[in-house]
């Protein structure tokens, strides 16, 4: 695509999404009563600066009256063709929400096109990479849009989270023919099974390249987005030209998931947004035995309050009802939260860059080690949640790089965080290492750290790997694990792998590994677990053991001030402190010669639950410190939403003092000259 062609996602800060996904058992008069004036009225309260509305869902069928493909038969409207026509009467960009690899319909008139198991096993609504439903439906269709409707853009699900691996006999045969090998893994302990996993993420990417294409030579000005390409699940370089980066956070709990994906789109120097869902539900009971919540105004806010404070867009996703109207109620909450919380902030936080003084590691060789092929998260990301959440309630503020930034921009940060990293290539570690030799603090954790950067480390291991222990069923229930932690007279039991070290000379120890949470132990049994030693101008240090992963399933109170204590001895002093309870979240971001602190109200008054899944109303956080070394830089302070109770003053000649007595949902203190 010409550099010449303007992206419109480069402005766009708040969009509206809908999907239907139509089913061959959907009653008649489906999308009968699609609205154009309903919509047009809607979006005039809401003020979106683009839309989307559904073209074809996971079942294969399209909510357009298709020329190649399958309609959803009890279609009775034009759903694709309203949304067109409000959207152009309000000037706004037209994208389309477009089901990439999950087909149903296509798998069951081709059956060659489906996804094999290893074992033989059909995957579910999976296409096939080697298939040829790309040229066959899916590019035809997407013509079709741009040609008949002149859409803007293409929102692509089912895309990178619905790829798959396939041992039909035309990949088995494609990847020999392509690598060489000719011994074709039959199983994840294989030989030869990374190499087949990386021949699928290729094949992957040359699917999106050969769609973005074929869309951007009938319209150059037509935006492609991947749903979740080259986001925490696919974190390698970017190499197909995608326009810009998005995806649709969990329904439940969406802030973390927007927290932690939120870091590393902001990274990734494209346009990025994030899709928080209107509604939710109880994802532990049958779809068909609970109901679709909508979520209040200030749950949305909050999560919402994620992506906006790191820099980046946001959309709201509603559904619509089947015979195609919008819920009124439920625009009604949009319409509040889009008018009170989202557009008064778009002026102060959009695009803006980070001021971040940590940076955690997303190395893509540990993550595709550990992770559910080819790229779904499974349990390969916990230790990066992890260590997110403590920095996050130890009020630090992070960000979450790449493998490629990792050989590009470490200079950026004064701390990185390798969270139980293994796989590290050579130039990884030579970039680490450099940037540890020039001063920097690295902090990692795992048995695997222990033992890829020993030497560096100045340590010897003290024996094997300790793996979880096995127990007898007698003593499951109430048992207590044999390796532990202690922190100010409190313990918490560490499940496996931990690695014991012995310190060799100038090596430090910070905490030591225990048989028990509690009481003496013999002569022996307590042995170094945590160290730190001096490492050219800088210093390295690790924790070996899950520490991160465990504290994603817990966070346990002793483990986070454990956590905390070594992150101050190591000698990190990050520029700004915040005195505030754990639930107020801290994002450091700038503008031109404007310091931003961006305060995020992280709590809820009722208990969140699984069975409590709506929140309605947050305690406001009172009685807020912040300090912020400046060497004396700045003049002015304000903050958003306006306090005029905000009180600041200088300390010392390089140390502001600020006073802020309430925090409600998400608050930004302005610094400038």
């Amino acid at each position: 695509m010409s550099g010449k062609v303007k992206n419109w996602h480069d402005d766009a800060f708040f969009g509206m999404h809908y999907d239907l996904h139509g089913h061959d058992d959907d009653l008649p008069g489906f999308c009968g009563k699609v609205d154009e004036e309903q919509l047009y009225r809607l979006w005039s309260e809401l003020k979106p600066d683009w839309v989307q509305c559904d073209g074809k869902g996971h079942p294969g069928y399209t909510t357009w009256f298709c020329k190649t493909g399958w309609t959803t038969p009890t279609l009775e409207r034009d759903d694709v063709r309203a949304y067109r026509n409000a959207s152009k009467r309000l000037g706004i960009p037209l994208g389309v929400h477009y089901s990439g690899l999950r087909d149903g319909k296509a798998v069951e008139e081709n059956p060659d096109w489906h996804s094999i198991n290893f074992d033989g096993r059909k995957r579910r609504d999976c296409i096939c990479l080697t298939s040829d439903y790309l040229d066959k439906i899916m590019i035809p269709q997407l013509i079709e849009l741009v040609e008949d409707y002149d859409v803007d853009g293409f929102w692509i699900d089912g895309d990178n989270w619905g790829a798959t691996a396939c041992w039909c006999e035309r990949c088995q045969k494609t990847f020999t023919a392509r690598t060489g090998i000719t011994e074709v893994p039959m199983s994840p302990d294989a030989r030869y099974y990374r190499e087949y996993m990386d021949f699928f993420r290729t094949l992957f990417e040359e699917y999106v390249a050969k769609y973005t294409a074929a869309v951007h030579a009938r319209k150059p000005e037509c935006m492609i987005c991947s749903n979740w390409m080259y986001s925490v699940r696919q974190p390698e370089e970017i190499r197909v030209k995608v326009d810009y980066l998005s995806g649709d956070f969990t329904p439940n709990y969406g802030a973390d998931r927007a927290a932690l994906e939120g870091r590393f789109l902001s990274s990734r120097n494209m346009p990025w947004d994030l899709m928080a869902w209107g509604f939710t539900r109880n994802v532990y009971l049958d779809l068909h035995k609970t109901s679709q919540l909508m979520k209040s105004a200030v749950h949305l806010s909050q999560e919402i309050a994620e992506p906006i404070a790191l820099g980046g867009a946001t959309m709201i996703y509603l559904s619509p009802m089947r015979d195609g109207r919008l819920s009124e109620f439920e625009h009604k909450i949009v319409s509040k939260v889009a008018n009170e919380f989202i557009h008064p902030r778009r002026e102060i936080c959009f695009k803006t860059q980070s001021a971040s003084e940590i940076a955690l590691l997303h190395l893509a060789g540990n993550y595709y080690a550990r992770n559910n092929p080819l790229y779904n998260l499974g349990t390969a990301h916990d230790a990066l949640e992890g260590a997110l959440h403590l920095m996050q309630e130890t009020h630090r503020s992070t960000d979450i790089i790449s493998s490629e930034d990792t050989l590009n921009r470490l200079n950026d940060y004064k701390m990185i965080v390798l969270p139980e990293s293994k796989c590290v290539t050579a130039g990884e570690k030579a970039a680490i290492l450099k940037f540890a030799e020039n001063g920097g603090i690295v902090f990692g954790t795992g048995a695997d750290f222990a033992n890829e950067f020993a030497d560096e480390l100045g340590i010897a291991m003290d024996g094997s790997v300790i793996e979880e222990p096995v127990y007898g069923y007698s003593n499951m229930i109430n048992h207590r694990r044999f390796t532990a932690v202690r922190f100010n007279g409190e313990g918490c039991s560490m499940p496996g792998p931990v690695q014991p070290v012995k310190p060799l000379d100038g090596t430090e120890v910070l905490a030591e590994l225990y048989p028990t949470i509690d009481g003496d132990c013999e002569e022996g049994t307590v042995k170094p677990l945590a160290t730190c030693k001096r490492y050219g101008k800088g210093l390295l240090a690790g924790f070996y053991c899950p520490a991160f992963a465990l504290y994603v399933q817990n966070h346990y109170y002793v483990l986070r001030n454990m956590l905390d204590d070594m992150l101050n001895k190591v000698g990190f002093e990050q520029s700004v402190k915040l005195n505030a309870p754990e639930y107020l979240e801290m994002i450091l971001r700038k503008r031109d010669n404007e310091y931003h602190i961006n305060l995020l109200n992280r709590s809820s008054v009722e208990v969140m639950s699984p069975r409590r899944v709506v929140a309605t109303s947050l305690a406001p956080i009172k009685d807020i410190t912040i300090q912020v070394k400046d060497n004396g830089e700045f003049s002015k302070v304000s903050v958003f939403p306006e306090d005029k109770n905000l009180i600041w003053k200088r300390i010392s000649p390089d140390t502001l003092e600020i006073a802020l007595p309430q925090v409600d949902i998400h608050s930004i203190v302005m610094l400038s000259e």
